[in-house]
């Protein structure tokens, strides 16, 4: 097994596909990848949950061997809808392929980022430094990681 002392990651964020009221559109990939959900204001009253500066508010970071069957599936809507009463809930997904590279990725956007209805990594990003040595992982780019 090899080891690195740091690694960067680009990955292509695709789409933006609107969720609201669970509906989860067949135009979603069902392959593996990580997906974020965000609440969306449109309006000009913006409730203390959404960043003023932004009408989005990250709300969860995932990963999946299967996007659309596990968003479908997931336990994590009353979650998402309480957070975002009176909002449009929107997903942007990445394409991974690698289990391992996948987890670890998800793990330090979501210990980054730290999103109001994500509970694991939040405090830790599955063991891996997250300074000089550890994995960076950029959320903006234009390859996807395979």
């Amino acid at each position: 097994m090899y080891y690195f002392n740091h690694v960067n990651v680009r990955l292509f964020w695709e789409g933006t596909w609107d969720i609201s009221g669970r509906k989860i559109a067949e135009s979603i990939p069902n392959s593996s990848g990580i997906y974020m959900i965000l609440a969306e204001s449109s309006s000009s009253e913006v409730p203390s949950f959404i960043e003023v500066n932004n009408n989005l508010r990250l709300l969860y970071i995932g990963e999946s061997e299967h996007l659309r069957k596990s968003l479908t599936e997931s336990k994590r809507w009353g979650d998402w809808e309480h957070f975002s009463p009176g909002h449009r809930l929107l997903l942007k997904i990445a394409k991974t392929e690698r289990l391992e590279c996948r987890r670890k990725v998800a793990s330090l956007l979501t210990y980054q980022n730290k999103p109001l209805c994500n509970t694991r990594y939040n405090n830790d990003a599955e063991g891996q430094q997250t300074t000089a040595g550890g994995l960076n992982a950029h959320a903006q780019g234009s390859n996807t990681l395979a």
